[in-house]
């Protein structure tokens, strides 16, 4: 794990240096897939005791910042400086790959949150979609208990209000009809 050098204290930020020049050299060497004993000849060391301290996280590295490690270890596990320092998070020296490695990462997070906002989005209208169903159904039930009444009461259309109620009722069910037909439509347009 990187130490961020913000906020850091000039006596802290030899330490944080130490600590992730130690972690990205290790993390240089394994992204180029080489072991210590591969490694440790391209740093002209006869074997890999040298590598293996730079590399520790509790060993301090400092001591080895110089050239004949710095070098050497941007030319042949082809990293930048940047990154064996700790200040990217992108391997690549070439600095316009660097920078699309860095604007595809953040396109990507940009788009899991969009993801997960339609997500969200999908889980509400699925909800409605849900009601919407169920006072469609009970609108159904309402409007065929109207017919039955209707049925068993024959004068039901000269009774008081009797056509206001089965106008309503009538205008009700249209409007769950209308609603579930927009619902349907909804969850199509976002798939």
């Amino acid at each position: 794990m990187l130490i961020s050098y913000t906020n850091l204290k000039p006596d802290e930020i030899k330490h944080a240096m130490s600590l992730n020049f130690g972690a990205r050299m290790l993390q240089a060497r394994q992204l180029c897939g080489l072991e210590q004993i591969e490694a440790a000849p391209l740093f002209g060391f006869a074997n890999s005791s040298r590598l293996s301290k730079i590399e520790s996280p509790t060993c301090e590295s400092l001591a080895y910042i110089q050239p004949k490690v710095l070098v050497p270890a941007v030319l042949n596990y082809g990293v930048s400086a940047d990154f064996l320092f700790g200040f990217s998070n992108y391997p690549q020296r070439d600095v316009k790959q660097a920078r699309e490695n860095q604007v595809a990462d953040l396109l990507t997070d940009l788009i899991a949150d969009e993801i997960a906002d339609i997500r969200r989005l999908m889980n509400a209208v699925k909800q409605i979609a849900k009601q919407t169903q169920h006072f469609s159904e009970k609108t159904q039930e309402i409007q065929q208990a109207l017919d039955r009444f209707r049925q068993l009461n024959p004068d039901f259309d000269d009774m008081a209000g009797g056509a206001k109620l089965d106008r309503l009722i009538c205008e009700l069910r249209q409007d769950a009809k209308h609603n579930a037909n927009e619902l349907v439509e909804l969850r199509q347009s976002l798939q």
